[in-house]
């Protein structure tokens, strides 16, 4: 047994995510974090935050605050968590261990030497894969010269075999595993060695990752055998781009790569939905579509995942969102709208949430709708062009400023008083009540789109909608 670490749990689930902070945090790295932690909870596991970062050039500060920050705002917490590039001296340590075991060996070929071996194999048209050089040298011949460690794969052709959770069994000969890499001449160990060490180290009992590090898995296997634990595998099918047109066709030619956790909740998508959206993209529960993290971790079986690619669905995530818009509370919502616009009356805000939330999809736009109730920044170009230039628009609104005179708008009958009196207004100058509204809603919203008109007065109050109706008659007469 090769064990550096002290922190050790036995007898339960233990799964990590294990990120590398040479890139930003996007949503098929943020799955596999989610699909590794329902997996850890719903077994009353610990779940472990490991960082990739022995590539010293490449990993990034900003890029770990990112992937922590995106954990936090998904919900997913770690247990534990700890730095690859803190436990470079261990990683060392067993890859000489090995050596005097007999289970590796030091490597003296030049990277030249590996590139002329590789394009050799190429020529012959074979696999190419490192042809042992070193494997029986004598290490006193090359004292003094710099070396990697590569681990020694038995020279005896079997099959390396495991049962993997989602793909299921999955045989490799020996014969087609080089003699891999642990350490490098500098010092710095690869992502096998370091990855087998800290998996064994910290008693992981499933391993969930992308498709994409099957390839690493028996070379793996047979260094994990050397170790003495051996953790279960569940390898999860790559998501692909969204094929979306239309309104989203944008966002749809982005790469899964590029669809960032930060940008989605720039762009006001709830956590509640995005984690949704996440573990929807290859396992589902019957016909069941919405699930709280709660639920999900209830739920959840790596066993139910799909052996097939999942598509990013853009439609899908802003179904979602509209939907948990719905189910929160409105209080919640308001306090989420803070991150999206400035709120001094959070009482009028929340009075107009239920109007608005049930025509919007995201907190941007919830936003972008509530705050010319408050304040008109800019008028519409096309609304004022169509509903705020000629001599009919401002009797029209001076006809309003009469008849609102006359309503109580806190009164039981207010709402149906105000639709009579548009009715009235529109027969008197033979328009369609909607010409109507649509000169109110710009004089009041100074937007073609709003909340109903009725509620957006009764938010602002009747005064300051008179007070604006006046700014618009003004600048009626100026045009």
């Amino acid at each position: 047994m090769y064990i550096g670490a002290t922190l050790l749990f036995f007898l339960m689930v233990i799964t990590r995510f294990a990120p590398s902070p040479t890139g930003r945090f996007h949503v098929g790295v943020a799955r596999t974090a989610l699909f590794s932690y329902l997996w850890a909870k719903k077994n009353s596991g610990k779940f472990i935050l490991r960082i990739d970062d022995t590539d010293k050039e490449r990993s990034k500060k900003e890029y770990e605050d990112e992937i922590k920050e995106g954990l936090k705002f998904l919900g997913i917490e770690w247990d534990f968590e700890f730095r690859q590039s803190e436990r470079i001296k261990i990683y060392q340590k067993i890859a000489f261990q090995l050596i005097k075991d007999g289970y590796a060996y030091k490597c003296y070929c030049t990277p030249e030497e590996l590139e002329r071996y590789r394009e050799e194999a190429l020529r012959k048209k074979i696999s190419p894969k490192y042809p042992g050089i070193c494997r029986n040298k004598k290490q006193e011949d090359n004292e003094g010269k710099p070396f990697a460690i590569r681990f020694r794969v038995p020279e005896e052709e079997f099959e390396v075999e495991f049962e993997d959770i989602v793909l299921g069994k999955i045989k490799v000969k020996t014969t087609d595993i080089e003699d891999f890499a642990l350490l490098r001449s500098d010092g710095t160990p690869t992502y096998n060695l370091a990855s087998c060490v800290d998996d064994a180290d910290f008693k992981i009992t499933h391993i969930i990752r992308g498709a994409d590090h099957i390839s690493n898995t028996p070379k793996q296997i047979l260094l994990f055998k050397v170790l003495g634990h051996i953790p279960q595998f569940a390898h999860i099918p790559l998501v692909l781009p969204d094929e979306g047109k239309g309104k989203i066709s944008k966002r749809a030619e982005k790469e899964i790569s590029e669809i960032y956790i930060s940008e989605l909740k720039k762009d006001g998508f709830l956590k509640e939905a995005i984690v949704n959206h996440l573990a929807r993209l290859g396992w589902s529960y019957g016909d069941k579509e919405i699930f709280s993290i709660d639920e999900l971790i209830k739920l959840f079986d790596i066993k139910d995942i799909n052996r097939s690619p999942a598509r990013y669905n853009f439609d899908k995530l802003y179904w979602l969102n509209s939907e948990w818009m719905r189910i929160l509370d409105d209080t919640e919502l308001v306090q989420r709208l803070k991150d999206f616009m400035d709120i001094k009356d959070e009482n009028k805000v929340l009075s107009i949430i239920p109007q608005v939330k049930v025509r919007v999809k995201t907190l941007k736009e919830m936003a972008e709708m509530i705050q010319p109730i408050f304040e008109i920044t800019k008028y519409d170009d096309e609304g004022k062009e169509k509903f705020l230039r000629n001599e009919k628009a401002k009797k029209i609104l001076e006809e309003v400023i009469q008849e609102l005179e006359n309503i109580k708008i806190e009164s039981e009958n207010a709402k149906a008083e105000f639709d009579k009196m548009m009715k009235s207004i529109a027969e008197k100058y033979g328009e369609k009540v909607v010409f109507v509204a649509q000169v109110m809603r710009m004089a009041i919203y100074g937007k073609l789109v709003s909340p109903p008109l009725f509620d957006v007065i009764k938010v602002i109050g009747k005064e300051k909608a008179i007070e604006r109706i006046n700014s618009a008659i003004k600048l009626i007469e100026c045009q």
